[in-house]
């Protein structure tokens, strides 16, 4: 409010005039004037809230209000004052750093507004409200990881507050509420995370849970977990059918005859851990590698062991399953070409002494047949011919 106040100003006028006598003399004569002058005795009102409450972590407190006929500025002293910096225009409160419910709940500070000739003073208190603020904390840091034989009942995880936080104080209890459809898990109201069925890595190998955690006032917080179920090996391996096996005599050393292969009809009995060769190994003719490949390891001969029912073992965690493989080795090509020699033509008329010799070194011999343009000329491993009725070149002895 203005107010209209009458001013009187005193005027001194100064008069000269002369007597009869002719000397001049000085008169003086005071006059007022009246002035109307408004002067602004009206003082801000504060229309903005004394006490409020705020969100812990805001940054913005209060904008502070008032009303005036005039411009007004505000400004903000004493208390915790400090803490907070103030737009003078727009009355904007604001924290220099985001409180803490846990370090302070209460800011006080005395705000003031002014039209530039009158100011108003105002007392206020910020309270500063708790955020629930809950993250999982794991009993054993491993614990996120759960093989899925577990005992049901077993304690895999618990949800504690931060240990800085009173808010679990304030914590009734928990809830899943995402990523256990089939209910295989339990939590109690104090945040612990149990096994209430059978875990199955082949059907479910992950869980996502999103727990819940519910104060006093109805507030509540999500939690997310992840828990990754770890397969043990419950069967033993399923194998896959290997045909009867023919090898020639004199195969070569290292040739890979089978590979031990899984039916695949699980994770389980996919997995294999180690192979070896039960028994039927004649000589340790054969080998197995730690993939299940067969491979020769001696030279094999029909005349020594013309079969063989090999049993290999295929190991898991589970158990151990054998397969039995047949393996038969046939007897040798035992067509043989031989060279003639050592005669020419002054040896013409004269006897030649040709000898058969196997290509296939020390394989017993049970008879022979010399042929020449078809026709069976010896049946013995010696011959004597006529090199006349030889000719240079091969001839053919066959083997039996």
């Amino acid at each position: 409010m203005k107010k209209n106040i009458l001013y009187s100003l005193p005027l001194l006028a100064i008069l000269s005039s002369c007597s009869d006598n002719g000397v001049q003399g000085i008169q003086t004569e005071t006059s007022y004037f009246k002035e109307e002058i408004k002067i602004d005795t009206t003082t801000p009102i504060f229309t903005s809230a004394s006490d409020i409450s705020v969100s812990e972590e805001q940054l913005e407190a209060i904008t502070l209000l008032a009303t005036d006929d005039n411009n007004i500025s505000y400004r903000i002293d004493g208390g915790d004052s400090n803490s907070f910096n103030i737009d003078s225009i727009s009355g904007l409160v604001s924290f220099n750093d985001k409180p803490s419910f846990e370090d302070k709940s209460i800011y006080s500070f005395e705000a003031y507004a002014t039209d530039g000739t009158n100011e108003a003073n105002q007392s206020v208190t910020i309270s500063i409200t708790n955020i629930i603020e809950i993250t999982p904390q794991l009993d054993n840091p491993t614990a996120n990881t759960i093989p899925e034989n577990i005992s049901i009942g077993s304690i895999v995880a618990k949800i504690n507050s931060a240990s800085d936080d009173i808010d679990s104080n304030d914590i009734l209890g928990y809830s899943i509420v995402e990523g256990d459809t089939n209910r295989d898990f339990n939590i109690s109201n104090s945040g612990v995370i149990s096994i209430n069925k059978a875990l199955d890595f082949e059907t479910t190998p992950n869980y996502d849970l999103s727990i819940i955690a519910t104060n006093a006032k109805g507030d509540s917080s999500p939690i997310s977990l992840s828990l990754t179920i770890t397969n043990i090996i419950e069967l033993a391996p399923l194998l896959s059918a290997i045909s009867d096996i023919t090898l020639s005599t004199y195969t070569p050393i290292g040739t890979d005859i089978a590979s031990i292969l899984t039916d695949n009809s699980s994770i389980d009995t996919n997995t294999i851990d180690s192979y070896s060769i039960l028994s039927g190994n004649t000589d340790e003719d054969f080998t197995i590698s730690s993939s299940g490949i067969i491979s020769t390891s001696h030279i094999l001969n029909n005349a020594k062991t013309p079969d063989y029912n090999i049993i290999i073992n295929a190991t898991n965690s589970a158990g151990t399953t054998p397969i039995t493989i047949k393996i038969h080795i046939s007897k040798p090509p035992i067509s043989s070409i031989y060279y003639q020699s050592d005669y020419n033509s002054s040896a013409l008329g004269a006897l030649v002494s040709l000898s058969a010799t196997s290509i296939m070194g020390d394989y017993p011999i049970s008879g022979y047949e010399w042929e020449r343009e078809g026709n069976i000329i010896s049946s013995t491993k010696d011959m004597d011919i006529n090199a006349s009725t030889l000719g240079l070149g091969e001839h053919n002895i066959t083997l039996t």
